[in-house]
């Protein structure tokens, strides 16, 4: 019994080492760890951006040495063959290094792109939760705006303030008010004035009848 389980235990490790190289070979990673969304609880487009950066920085690596050493392994030739293959080069091409340094610079600029792309999407899912929690729940809108992150420390002392305000507004400037470009943006400015409003107090209590009541009380409060 214990030599058939030694057996079976051999033949099951010889499955997996060969497959673990048939994966190495064809570039497939094995259970990457940014695939589980849950872990980190990240949206799905962010685990997708998040992957790709990850895949062309090992692509960049793998070039970036192929590029700067001489006598490269035969490991690291599979994944510069591999990455050759998907932008349609082959191997016996004379311009063949010089071609891989174009293709390692153009992956640079993808991931530049993939960066900045995975930023505009956070900004935008800050602003819709900031948009949500502001109709929903406006009193811990504005407690989270409180909630800075800036280091404390001591204030600075009123001669210090002084000092530093008086080396801006103390000094001695003199305006060219006959400036020829200031003619010209005043003829561009258009001559509109403003009509005369008059808000009266059903504009008010219109007004504050669709606005929440917190809101009411800091206007009232600071009126």
């Amino acid at each position: 019994m214990a030599e058939m389980m030694k057996k079976i235990g051999s033949q099951v490790n010889e499955h997996i080492s060969a497959a673990v190289t048939l994966c190495e070979i064809q570039g497939t990673m094995l259970i990457p760890e940014y695939v589980n969304a849950k872990s980190h609880n990240a949206p799905p487009w962010q685990v997708r951006l998040e992957g790709k950066i990850v895949n062309q920085r090992k692509k960049i690596g793998h070039l970036h040495t192929y590029l700067n050493f001489a006598d490269p392994s035969r490991k690291l030739l599979r994944y510069v063959r591999l990455i050759a293959s998907e932008f349609r080069m082959r191997t016996k091409d004379p311009n063949f290094n010089n071609r891989i340094a174009v293709i390692c610079d153009t992956m640079k600029h993808k991931i530049k792109a993939l960066v900045n792309r995975s930023r505009r999407y956070k900004e935008r899912v800050k602003r819709y939760k900031n948009n949500s929690l502001f109709y929903k729940n406006t009193k811990l809108f504005y407690r989270t705006l409180e909630q800075s992150d800036t280091a404390e420390g001591a204030p600075p002392s009123p001669n210090d303030v002084r000092t530093f305000w008086s080396g801006i507004w103390e000094n001695d400037i003199s305006h060219d008010e006959n400036a020829f470009w200031m003619d010209e943006v005043e003829s561009k400015i258009p001559k509109h004035n403003m009509p005369d409003i008059t808000i009266t107090a059903e504009d008010i209590s219109g007004t504050q009848f669709h606005t929440s009541q917190f809101l009411v009380e800091v206007f009232q409060k600071h009126s």
